[in-house]
């Protein structure tokens, strides 16, 4: 944070984390300066394939889920249109989370569901938004802040003093 209390943006000149997890926007052509809802959003995608591929008995669903096979795509193409698909569908929604490995069955609705609607909701008022010189971009409106993120696991933040 800093001497105004806000978080600065990254000065990365180029696009910097692994593909599969990169945020929507962090994809585009043109991405924009890397921002605290960005790592949310990396949160998500970062959850979504843990619960697709990973068993606590050391065993591995096959890998890649066709559910986020499109994730994987260096042309950047596939995986904007795969996660822009997976946000805007419900029937995607719930196919994916219906995927989900045993061990990872229980976040599927107390984590995964919640946090799909969050950033369902943040894009579709993005969308609604273009071009609006008031809106907040830093969390899309107010949608992605970290206490709506926290809200939406239904999880206090824990408190420094």
């Amino acid at each position: 944070i800093n001497e105004t209390g806000n978080v600065p943006t990254s000065d990365a000149k180029h696009r910097t984390g692994t593909l599969p997890f990169l945020a929507l926007d962090l994809l585009r052509t043109k991405p924009e300066h890397h921002l605290y809802r960005h790592d949310l959003e990396s949160f998500l995608y970062v959850l979504l394939w843990a619960g697709l591929h990973y068993r606590l008995d050391g065993e591995r669903n096959p890998y890649p889920n066709k559910a986020v096979q499109g994730w994987m795509n260096s042309d950047f193409t596939a995986a904007i249109s795969s996660k822009q698909s997976l946000l805007a569908f419900a029937w995607e929604i719930n196919q994916l989370l219906g995927a989900f490995t045993p061990e990872f069955k229980p976040l599927a609705e107390t984590w995964g569901r919640p946090l799909l609607n969050l950033f369902k909701a943040a894009y579709r008022d993005k969308d609604d938004k273009e071009g609006d010189e008031s809106w907040d971009k830093e969390t899309m409106g107010g949608h992605l802040t970290f206490e709506k993120f926290m809200e939406a696991l239904k999880s206090k933040p824990r408190s420094w003093d």
